[in-house]
């Protein structure tokens, strides 16, 4: 797919977002954007969209699937999806067999390693001096359409998300910036791929310690227990860092070995970001030139709750529901900022999810754990 093709569907699928308006929202705007918001929720899988609509807030989510193009039958032609190749494909149109990220993480037979998809040992971590910072695009081939806005419009193009390939590969080769969250710190980092030093508005935001403010708050349901799809101890949950249960209430604590990345599966971690999204959004002075500006998302708190609880879990609903609600507060935010009627705004997901064996196995469908160790030494 051309980059062009996929401008045209970024067009339609975004349209104009004022529902704060009293006329009807249009499909495409009359006038060129100020700001493209593009936002990827890891492991979104399609009918969690159908399964909580009647839950959600007219701001949020409904706010994409009733006033823009909602496209149900969209495919990644490829697999399997997971991160890296979902994020490298989104914005530049290509297969990973074509823009090279064909899997998180794969094994170089020239040197015997097994190489992280963003991994580059040419440069090192801005405000964090471990492998954690030595990221950058250069695994990725082609160009994506921040790329084209940059080359096309001197757009600035800024990435940001939990993980370092969610930040980095969405954002293409030479964004203003990419950021992305350092769990033994707490703070949000770069590499000298991009930059030297990090800017102002990122030391500030590191300043405000908010993971360290959200260790100790407690996950609790959203609504009444009454109201949730399945029950609370499905088969196949995991456990929080520091927990013995599968159920809520859950406790944030801080972890030896995860560091702050306990705040990560839980919708603390999609508040850090939004608050980060804000921060970029300020500092960068996003969407106020002559040219639009591209500011890119990832969430990566939803697919790490997915993996600990999986898809049928209460948990898995309510982070999608405060999520929601947290896209409202952030699109209000935007519309105060620049106007949401000069802001396009694109939603999607890099993969989906299977339910856990037990719960298959559970509903009678075909499922079970296998140890693949196990299985190559049979």
């Amino acid at each position: 797919m051309t980059i062009r093709k996929i401008l045209t569907l970024l067009l339609l699928a975004a349209g104009s977002m004022n529902a704060f308006s009293s006329e009807p929202p249009k499909l495409v705007s009359s006038e060129p954007p100020k700001l493209v918001i593009t936002i990827l929720v890891d492991q979104l899988r399609y009918d969690y969209l159908e399964r909580f609509h009647d839950q959600f807030s007219e701001g949020g989510f409904r706010l994409l699937m009733d006033n823009g193009a909602f496209l149900t039958d969209a495919h990644y032609n490829y697999m399997p999806t997971i991160t890296g190749p979902g994020h490298a494909s989104f914005l530049s149109g290509a297969p990973p067999a074509m823009h090279g990220i064909i899997s998180n993480q794969w094994f170089d037979h020239r040197t015997g390693a097994n190489v992280n998809c963003v991994s580059d040992p040419a440069v090192n971590g801005v405000g964090a001096d471990d492998a954690a910072g030595q990221r950058s695009p250069r695994n990725f081939f082609g160009s994506t359409l921040a790329d084209e806005m940059r080359l096309r419009f001197h757009s600035k193009v800024i990435g940001i998300s939990h993980k370092d390939r969610g930040a980095i590969l969405p954002a293409g080769k030479k964004p203003a910036g990419a950021y992305w969250f350092h769990s033994a710190s707490g703070n949000f980092i770069t590499s000298t791929y991009y930059r030297q030093e990090l800017p102002e508005w990122v030391k500030e935001f590191n300043e405000r310690k908010l993971p360290t403010q959200f260790i100790g708050q407690t996950w609790k349901r959203l609504l009444d227990p009454s109201l949730y799809q399945w029950p609370d101890d499905a088969a196949g949950e995991g456990k929080l860092a520091g927990e013995d249960k599968v159920t809520f209430d859950h406790q944030i604590v801080a972890s030896e070995k995860e560091g702050f990345e306990t705040i990560i599966p839980t919708p603390f971690g999609n508040q850090l970001l939004l608050e980060f999204a804000l921060a970029a959004l300020e500092g960068e002075k996003l969407g106020t030139g002559t040219h639009p500006d591209l500011l890119s998302v990832s969430f990566s708190s939803n697919d790490y709750a997915g993996h600990r609880f999986g898809p049928y879990s209460q948990e898995a609903q309510d982070i999608t529901l405060r999520l929601d609600l947290q896209l409202n507060e952030f699109f209000k935010q935007v519309d105060q900022k620049i106007g949401l009627e000069k802001v396009y705004i694109v939603l999607t997901a890099d993969h989906g999810v299977a339910p856990t064996p037990e719960f298959a196995a559970e509903q009678g469908l075909d499922g079970y754990r296998v140890d693949p160790v196990e299985q190559m030494r049979d």
